[in-house]
C-alpha cells in the first residue's frame, strides 16, 4: 500500500464530496445505507448465496469513503488532529486486551 497513492485518493475524496455538495446529514445517511450493504454482502458470502469475495471488499471500500466523507466534513467545521484521536482512540481498545499486572 502506497502512502501517496492513498493520500491522493482521500484528496480526491474531498474533491468529489465539495463537488457533491452532500452534507453531514447527507454524508450520514450515505454510510448508513453503505453499512447495510456491507452487512448484507458479508451474511450473503456467508450464506453461499450470490455474493463474492469481491463484493464484500467493494462494500468495505464504500464504506471507508463515507468515514473519509464524514472525517472532511467535521473536520471542516471543528477542526482536530485525526491522527491524535486514532491514536488515543486506538490506546483505549487496545487497553481492553492488556493484562494488568
Amino acid at each position: 500500500m502506497d502512502e501517496k497513492t492513498i493520500l491522493s485518493e482521500i484528496a480526491r475524496i474531498r474533491e468529489l464530496l465539495q463537488k457533491s455538495g452532500r452534507t453531514f446529514s447527507d454524508a450520514l445517511l450515505k454510510t448508513e445505507e453503505e453499512l447495510g450493504e456491507l452487512i448484507s454482502a458479508h451474511f450473503g458470502l456467508q450464506s453461499y448465496k450470490k455474493n463474492t469475495p469481491e463484493d464484500l471488499q467493494e462494500e468495505v471500500v464504500d464504506v471507508l469513503q463515507c468515514a473519509i466523507s464524514l472525517y472532511i466534513l467535521v473536520n471542516e467545521k471543528y477542526p482536530f488532529d485525526l491522527l491524535e484521536v486514532l491514536k488515543a482512540k486506538n490506546d483505549k481498545w487496545e487497553s481492553k486486551y492488556t493484562e494488568v499486572k
